[in-house]
């Protein structure tokens, strides 16, 4: 009759995370047992490495958060970093061009000045595809990337009348770009 061998069972010890958490459902497992980790990053953070080594500081094998449990007993960390988005800025019906803007999920960053023109109009500002609005240069931080679009306001001028060898009177010494003066 065979001898049934009784599996030896080893620890399964997860480290403490920064920025995130990594768990294990297995305390303890087989050799040759597959051992999955469940990683969350914490918000605006994405997992940096994971690791795993034996008791003896072997490096275990990881793919896509899990490996196949040695003969001895391992120890998983984590480790998170920031998550970098982009801002990307639209013209809107302005001209020009301005790069993408690389930005942090924890540390406030101030959007790049705008460069886009629009003949007889003033830049008024940003606005996200949600209608968010932000002003030129302000202090941001981002969990996803976004969409900037320029806002413009039209120029006002100013009017000056002048008669000749006439009375002239009007009520209108400023014209807004795009509206008409009626005297």
């Amino acid at each position: 009759m065979p001898t049934l061998k009784t599996p030896v069972y080893y620890t399964v010890t997860v480290s403490a995370a920064t920025n995130g958490s990594v768990s294990s459902a297995k305390i303890t497992a087989a050799e040759g047992d597959t051992v999955t980790l469940t990683v969350t990053p914490a918000t605006g953070y994405t997992l940096d490495t994971i690791t795993v080594t034996d008791a003896s500081g072997t490096p275990v094998t990881v793919t896509d958060n899990a490996f196949t449990m040695p003969a001895k007993a391992v120890t998983a960390s984590a480790t998170f970093k920031e998550g970098t988005y982009t801002v990307t800025f639209n013209a809107g019906e302005g001209e020009g061009t301005m790069e993408s803007q690389s930005i942090g999920s924890s540390t406030a960053v101030a959007l790049s000045a705008n460069t886009f023109s629009r003949t007889n109009y003033d830049f008024a500002g940003w606005k996200d595809e949600n209608g968010n609005a932000y002003t030129d240069g302000q202090e941001i931080t981002l969990a996803e990337d976004i969409v900037l679009t320029a806002q413009w306001t039209p120029k006002e001028y100013t009017v000056t009348n002048t008669a000749t060898n006439a009375t002239f009177e009007s009520s209108v010494d400023k014209v807004t770009y795009g509206t008409a003066a009626v005297w």
